[in-house]
């Protein structure tokens, strides 16, 4: 539920920042006028397609690298993308140690405790029931 909401939240803040730099890169002449909103028509399309396509972005970008068919277009987006891919290395990182403790705790609760004797005796009383058939 967390990386959810994680999801919705960085998406959000994405597509104000990408929205905030791409107009300010139209007033400038020379400023690289390729950016996310114009590269994939953000614009165009509607509120919640848009929303889908960010979390979309955001999900695979904090989840992995990405998978290349979206991808940050200015020099400002790959700046934050790469800041968005190390908090993604960092929630994965805790979320992953977390489970790590879960394990090691349920294995000192249960114990370990030798189950060979039993294991022969299942299989002793199966040889011989196959002998027997």
């Amino acid at each position: 539920m967390i990386a959810l909401c994680l999801t919705y939240y960085i998406a959000c803040l994405w597509y104000i920042i990408v929205t905030t730099t791409c107009s300010e890169s139209c007033d400038d002449p020379y400023a690289d006028t390729r950016c996310f909103v114009r590269y994939y028509d953000l614009l165009d399309i509607p509120d919640f397609r848009r929303l889908i396509l960010c979390c979309y972005f955001i999900l695979t970008t904090l989840a992995t690298v990405g998978y290349g068919d979206y991808a940050p277009q200015s020099d400002n987006e790959k700046v934050i993308t790469i800041f968005i891919l190390l908090m993604g290395i960092a929630f994965f990182s805790y979320i992953l140690s977390n489970f790590a403790d879960v394990l090691v705790t349920y294995d000192k609760k249960i114990g370990n405790e030798d189950r060979t004797p039993d294991l022969q005796v299942w299989m002793l009383s199966l040889s011989k029931f196959i002998n027997q058939n």
